[in-house]
């Protein structure tokens, strides 16, 4: 492990340093990025004191991304757990380390989440890209602005808004072939109108694509003569329709705008198990709104406020099991739902002593679980409602956030900034929480910024943590845990931006998240029986409780470059270390009345001090891009992708006394993939994608196969 890292950082390091070497003094500017989401106001990413990215709709359209997972997994700090497995696998997000549901994911600042999932976490794969005009990416804890699961980062998608006068348009057209008999068929369409004369604007597009998916799980059973195995290959397939209408004046701009998806996956029972007819349907309605009004050129008020709705049906008919066609006679059903309401108040100040951000927002949530199960053979069938246990949480929350400027304060401190900020969270289940914000930055020179930033984040129990109301073992131990408190965060970074001449930038960042309070799952077992002597017969029950403290450290790097007129280079790399630490005195054990616990996720008794090293599913990796632009019209790129080895988890049925999960490692990997566009117009423009040239074979989740090599073309026309 720690040669990988040693590689991978003198790999990106050595880059840099050449680069920096090569630059000419009279090359052309590169093009600064303005980010919203870091401090909730337009600003340019160099001045920005957090590590920040903004991925643009030409560089989306430039790598061909095929989806948000896709591009996410290409920036530092961040690994997307599926997305180089079959389209439509579930795409876990992990972010500095943190867990899947403690980064905040939004789409034009409305939070996106499921809140009928066990750990709330959002599906990346839910997500497309239509309609997108950039995505930002803020590091580190940022609940004084966001509130609940803005720990790990924020992540905010923001769509089309007005374009040019008049009507215009744009046909994307994707096609694609991975595996040997897998391929996919996409396309996008988008129609818009703007008149500068009334302010009027709107568009709309529709996004289709069709996957006849490989067979998603690795296949590691040897056929005997006469022995039924039957294999499937997974599809899946996904509409997206997006509309949005605004005003946008000199002093207002009010816009309404409509979003739903529907998609629908084939799914396993799980690794290295297939199912020929388990499908998962999911769709989602979201309204969202926003208006903007101007009191001068200092001051300015902003609403924002959206509704979601979202439905999972995950249906299991009957399968073949033989081959005489005969089926194991169960069909279950599943219908998981799930409500969500945001509001946010804003007023914003900006003068030569600060730049004031404060206001007041509300959000809630609500969920519901109906299931059933029928066995033809035994005639036997169960149902499960939990409508009438009315599942919701609300918080309500008043922000503040300043940055004082030194210009303002005297001329010799013109180069230094400090960023303070709070928050008043009120919330329906535990009460009173207060998070904040301590942001200087330091401007060294013209073209470096140094910052350091504490910042405190906290993340909410899901809905069904705290209130599932199963007990499957008699003994009064709900599975639910309405004790539950927030998972606490403290996040320090620093780091320094720094560009050399006109062609060169880079940045590094250096951080440690530590996280109390992880909820994690767990079993009960009787407190009247010895740890060594515990048999089936002794478990109790099973929770979700607040077991231990998450830290983790790691620096991210990034370097852009042109060497040349026609060649560029663009590189990151991210290392992490974290550990567990689990310390018994400081566990609530009212919920399980003072019985035994064991942790599901590795078996571990916590009846004394322990300490583990490693996380599951977080690599270091790095990224290389090499391209080459012989002319305006065609850019060449090839990219290198690595990713160390790393642990993965599994349930293991010989973990003592009952089973549970245990972990393997999964070897590193590199991957090349090539990338050509080419622009013969201002109206046309054509990717050609090869991933992973090499066809090498890799596992990104244990018993699960990943995508070989893959051609993809995209087609982008314009009118």
């Amino acid at each position: 492990m720690k040669k990988e890292k040693k590689r991978m950082l003198f790999t990106v390091v050595f880059l840099i340093g050449k680069t920096a070497l090569a630059q000419h003094q009279d090359s052309t500017k590169l093009l600064q990025e303005v980010i919203v989401s870091a401090c909730r106001y337009e600003q340019n990413t160099a001045e920005t004191g957090r590590s920040v990215t903004v991925v643009s709709r030409e560089e989306i359209e430039k790598m061909s991304y095929r989806n948000v997972g896709e591009l996410l997994s290409a920036q530092e700090g961040i690994y997307v757990v599926g997305a180089n497995q079959n389209p439509g696998s579930v795409q876990t997000l992990f972010m500095r380390g943190t867990n899947s549901n403690q980064t905040m994911v939004m789409i034009d600042g409305i939070r996106i989440t499921d809140p009928s999932t066990v750990n709330n976490a959002t599906d990346l794969n839910e997500l497309s890209l239509s309609n997108v005009e950039r995505i930002e990416i803020v590091r580190g804890a940022h609940s004084t602005l966001y509130g609940s699961s803005a720990i790990g980062g924020v992540i905010n998608i923001i769509t089309r808004k007005k374009g040019d006068q008049g009507f215009h348009g744009n046909v994307n057209l994707q096609g694609g072939l991975f595996s040997p008999d897998a391929k996919l068929f996409g396309g996008n369409a988008l129609v818009s109108y703007a008149d500068t004369s009334s302010g009027f604007y709107g568009n709309a597009s529709l996004y289709q694509s069709m996957v006849n998916g490989m067979d998603a799980t690795l296949d590691t059973t040897t056929i005997q003569p006469g022995m039924f195995h039957q294999r499937d290959q997974d599809g899946f397939n996904k509409t997206d329709l997006n509309v949005r209408l605004g005003i946008e004046k000199k002093k207002i701009h009010a816009w309404v705008g409509f979003r739903n998806s529907n998609q629908i996956s084939d799914v396993d029972k799980g690794a290295y198990t297939d199912d020929d007819n388990y499908t998962v349907q999911f769709k989602r309605n979201l309204a969202s709104g926003g208006l903007e009004y101007r009191l001068n050129d200092k001051m300015k008020i902003q609403y924002l406020g959206g509704f979601s709705s979202m439905e999972r049906f995950a249906e299991n008919d009957s399968s073949i099991i033989d081959f005489a066609g005969d089926y194991d006679n169960t069909y279950t059903s599943s219908t998981y739902s799930g409500k969500t309401q945001n509001h946010d108040l804003q007023f914003s100040w900006f003068n030569k002593l600060f730049r004031l951000v404060t206001g007041a927002s509300y959000y809630s949530e609500e969920m519901n679980i109906e299931s059933y199960y029928f066995n033809s053979a035994w005639l036997f069938e169960s149902k499960m409602n939990f409508d009438s246990l009315k599942m919701n949480i609300s918080t309500s929350s008043f922000y503040a956030q300043a940055d004082v400027l030194g210009s303002g304060i005297h001329s010799k401190l013109r180069d230094f900034t400090l960023t303070l900020g709070g928050r008043f969270n009120n919330n329906s289940v535990f009460g009173n929480y207060f998070t904040y914000e301590i942001n200087p930055k330091y401007n060294l020179s013209e073209n470096s910024l140094l910052y350091l930033s504490y910042s405190t984040g906290y993340n909410s129990p899901s809905l069904y943590q705290l209130f599932s109301p199963e007990d499957y073992y008699g003994y009064g131990f709900t599975l639910g845990n309405s004790g539950l408190k927030p998972e606490q965060a403290q996040s320090f970074e620093i780091g320094i931006k720094q560009s050399i001449g006109k062609k060169f930038n880079f940045s590094i960042a250096a951080f440690t998240n530590k996280i109390e309070n992880v909820i994690d799952y767990v079993y009960i077992w009787d407190k009247n029986v010895p740890t060594d002597s515990l048999s089936w017969i002794n478990m109790l029950g099973d929770a979700y409780m607040n077991v231990g403290t998450m830290t983790n450290s790691g620096i991210e790097l990034m370097v852009y470059s042109r060497l040349s007129d026609r060649v560029y280079l663009q590189a990151n790399a991210s290392m992490i270390n974290g550990r567990l630490n689990f310390d018994p005195a400081s566990i609530d054990l009212s919920h399980a009345d003072g019985n035994q616990i064991q942790l599901f996720t590795n078996g571990i008794f916590l009846n004394e001090k322990k300490e583990i090293y490693g996380l599951s599913r977080r690599p270091n990796t790095a990224r290389i891009t090499l391209g080459y632009q012989p002319s305006k019209k065609l850019d060449l790129s090839t990219t290198l992708r690595m990713a160390g080895s790393r642990s993965d988890i599994f349930y293991d049925y010989s973990v003592y006394p009952n089973g549970g999960l245990n972990s393997m490692l999964l070897k590193n990997y590199s991957l090349v993939d090539f990338n050509l566009r080419y622009q013969p117009t201002q109206w046309l423009n054509a990717v050609l994608r090869v991933e992973n040239i090499a066809d090498v074979q890799y596992s990104d989740i244990n018993g699960f196969r990943t995508r070989g090599r893959g051609f993809y073309l995209d087609l982008h026309f314009k009118f």
